[in-house]
């Protein structure tokens, strides 16, 4: 897929998902993430907004799949880092994670279907990120801020 930097909302691309629709996908919490990166050598897991996407990993050292294993997998959202990395006069100006809306998520998610095309790699969203209680939005707060924002720039 051809990068096209005018590419609007409506058109941003989205990774598909593991089951008919993204409500129905398994909930799992940030500690059992993190385990799930630990234990799985041939898929490497990142985490965009509420979702939790898996990737198959046939060969390591393609640069796509380094720079995903360094920068994102195990850890936080990884909106703030495809935000501080890539610029697109369309999308909003934010300061710090804790300002990334659902539009900036969406954006990332094109953005980063756009890479990985271009280096031969795919990705499923798999898993619904919950707190530790099951509640909704595991992705927002001091979690983004944490995992993200520490080194992003």
């Amino acid at each position: 897929v051809p990068f096209d930097p005018s590419r609007k909302p409506g058109d941003y691309l989205k990774f598909p998902c593991k089951t008919k629709d993204e409500q129905s996908l398994p909930k799992i919490v940030f500690k059992k993430y993190e385990k799930l990166c630990r234990d799985s050598s041939k898929k490497y897991h990142f985490v965009l907004g509420d979702y939790v996407f898996e990737m198959p990993v046939d060969d390591s050292k393609n640069p796509g799949a380094q720079w995903i294993c360094f920068h994102c997998l195990g850890k936080g959202d990884m909106t703030w880092k495809v935000y501080n990395m890539l610029v697109d006069p369309d999308v909003p100006v934010v300061g710090c994670a804790s300002e990334l809306t659902p539009e900036h998520v969406a954006w990332a998610e094109s953005m980063s279907v756009e890479f990985f095309n271009k280096c031969s790699l795919t990705a499923t969203k798999c898993y619904r990120l919950v707190h530790d209680d099951g509640t909704e939005g595991a992705d927002g707060g001091i979690l983004s801020f944490l995992c993200c924002w520490k080194g992003a720039r």
